[in-house]
């Protein structure tokens, strides 16, 4: 569903001050993490034209709520994995 979206990650585009967990956003429209290291993680939704980003994402309070999945483990593993293989888009079924 989030690849028809195109959501993808961002690092760093906001600072740690915000009033969620850790400086993290608190909005239920949205999925952030800030971790020890100050540096905002967001899950955002890329735009058609391929040069901006929307910051809400559909259902993002049941990411969690209903599904487990936490905003933490969502951008780490996704910074890991792009590390990990050089790429954003990584395809593990076709390496």
């Amino acid at each position: 569903m989030w690849r028809i979206q195109n959501v993808f990650i961002i690092r760093g585009a906001n600072p740690c001050t915000q009033p969620g967990k850790n400086g993290a956003f608190d909005d239920p429209q949205r999925l952030s993490y800030c971790g020890e290291d100050a540096i905002m993680m967001s899950i955002v939704r890329g735009q058609a034209s391929g040069h901006e980003f929307d910051s809400t994402i559909y259902g993002a309070s049941r990411v969690e709520g209903k599904y487990g999945f936490t905003a933490e483990y969502l951008t780490t593993a996704s910074w890991e994995c792009q590390q990990k293989y050089g790429a954003f888009d990584f395809e593990p079924q076709f390496s």
